[in-house]
């Protein structure tokens, strides 16, 4: 199965049951995938799952060549705020800068309460 529709399938799966999706690790006979969450709030604070601290989009491409230089496989999740379209386009625009493969960045909305 493509690493987007597995992704896709791990979140509904996760959401479904509620839990928490701060990072999710795939599993498959071929690979081993960790997939990161950045959120972007309506402020256009952005947010990374694996150090629940704000990012910066200037900070973002050394941190995300810093996780591609290891030995680990990583998939991104852009999850935005209503309204925050142009702000994800851009960071999904930044992660491939900082070298992502164009198959492992998905945009998702953020579900408002």
């Amino acid at each position: 199965m493509h690493i987007i529709m597995r992704i896709f399938v791990a979140l509904l799966l996760f959401w479904v049951a509620g839990c928490d999706t701060e990072h999710v690790l795939i599993h498959s006979a071929e690979e081993q995938r960790v997939v990161l969450f950045l959120a972007v709030a309506k402020d256009g604070q952005i947010f990374m799952s694996n150090s629940d601290s704000k990012v910066t989009s200037d900070e973002l491409p050394q941190i995300v060549r810093d996780l591609l230089d290891s030995s680990t496989e990583y998939s991104f999740v852009i999850q935005a705020d209503s309204g925050m379209d142009s702000q994800a386009e851009a960071i999904r625009e930044i992660l491939y800068a900082a070298g992502v493969d164009r198959g492992h960045v998905a945009i998702s909305k953020r579900l408002e309460p």
